[in-house]
């Protein structure tokens, strides 16, 4: 981050003794600009506001932009339905205070990578007043499917975890962070299971009307969605980039404006993985993004 850039730390609501937060990123000398709120990834089940890349963070920053990164509850231990209550609630939280934090009226978009995506494309379809764009990076929308719900060709290829040394990764409390790797071990379990949409749905994952309706943002998409942008690399072995093919499928159908980078050759997480925006194909798909942004929000 640059010697001008400041990041406040707020809490936007507690639930029993959990305590949610977030940062706000910006120019000191900067006076009322567009926001940006950013939600991590990490499967529903690990990761935290503070995986946000600086190297990103800086260049939202300068691209014009106030950033805004949310923790919110985690699965198993919090369901879907209250983890997007947590992201409602961060949105209403910031809407609130735009005057206070100088951000211009409701010039806010939806940032979201892998989770973090799914839950911004879910959120978008819930708020009011709507964000105005949104962006997905290798984010999906329908977990109905089958790559949500059966075992993981790549997860089973690595060795198969046993559902006691899942279990030990996580615990009965809802907590809001973690690291990746101290409970990742339960998602990795989970996807080799094919118990994933199980353990972050819970019940509602048995009638399916109410899990594509409540759960799947792609069935819920209609023209008055805001303008998205949809990155994705061909190779991801985590989530299918068909997800993103079907989502922008959805989109052009109700006439929303939708831009859809896929990046030939690269995995999951291809914004962190390899160099980052260091590689020069990454770094021209987050040209894009700026540019999307600044013409949308």
């Amino acid at each position: 981050m640059s010697k001008n850039s400041a990041r406040v730390t707020h809490s936007y609501k507690t639930v029993g003794s959990c305590n949610l937060r977030l940062d706000i990123y910006r120019f000191a000398d900067k006076g009322p600009q567009p926001a940006i709120v950013w939600l991590h990834g990490g499967g529903l089940i690990t990761g935290s506001r503070r995986m946000l890349p600086a190297k990103q963070a800086l260049t939202y920053l300068n691209g014009g932009f106030v950033l805004v990164s949310v923790d919110y509850r985690l699965a198993p231990e919090t369901k879907v339905r209250d983890i997007l209550n947590d992201v409602v609630g961060a949105y209403d939280w910031i809407l609130e205070r735009c005057e206070i934090i100088g951000i211009e009226d409701d010039r806010i978009a939806l940032v979201g990578h892998s989770a973090g995506a799914y839950l911004a494309l879910l959120a978008a379809v819930r708020v009011s007043p709507k964000p105005k764009a949104v962006v997905s990076f290798y984010g999906y929308g329908d977990i109905s499917g089958e790559w949500a719900n059966n075992p993981s060709p790549y997860y089973c290829q690595q060795g198969l975890l046993t559902r006691e040394e899942a279990q030990m990764s996580i615990g009965k409390k809802p907590i809001s962070s973690s690291s990746t790797r101290s409970r990742f071990k339960f998602y990795i379990y989970c996807r080799q299971q094919g118990i994933w949409g199980r353990e972050i749905i819970g019940d509602d994952l048995d009638n399916l009307q109410n899990l594509r309706s409540l759960y799947c943002p792609v069935f819920s998409i209609t023209s008055s969605y805001p303008p998205a942008m949809l990155l994705h690399g061909d190779q991801d072995v985590d989530v299918p980039v068909s997800q993103t093919l079907f989502l922008g499928k959805k989109l052009s159908s109700v006439g929303v404006p939708c831009q859809q980078i896929i990046l030939h050759g690269y995995g999951h997480a291809f914004d962190v993985e390899r160099k980052g925006l260091n590689d020069p194909v990454v770094s021209r798909a987050f040209d894009a993004v700026i540019d999307f942004l600044i013409q949308n929000v």
